[in-house]
């Protein structure tokens, strides 16, 4: 998706993992803080969808209940 598709300035990564500290780590070590990236709210459990062009969705992760956090930044700094 593209900018224009969202009209949105902000753009962002979700990481999923077992642990709220593997996400962490993860996201320290990938260089997204140095890239303007923050976290955007909490890190819980969740479970992943995918929707299909046709409306209709499908479980990512064979629907295992995994903790997600987003993080965003302004897509200006990218």
């Amino acid at each position: 998706m593209s900018q224009s598709d969202n009209n949105t300035s902000e753009e962002g990564i979700t990481f999923f993992g077992s642990k709220p500290s593997e996400i962490l780590e993860s996201f320290y070590a990938s260089g997204l803080a140095a890239r303007g990236f923050a976290i955007a709210g909490r890190i819980v459990p969740q479970t992943a969808h995918v929707v299909t062009g046709t409306g209709e969705n499908d479980s990512l992760f064979g629907g295992e209940k995994l903790y997600a956090a987003t993080f965003m930044r302004n897509a200006q700094t990218s």
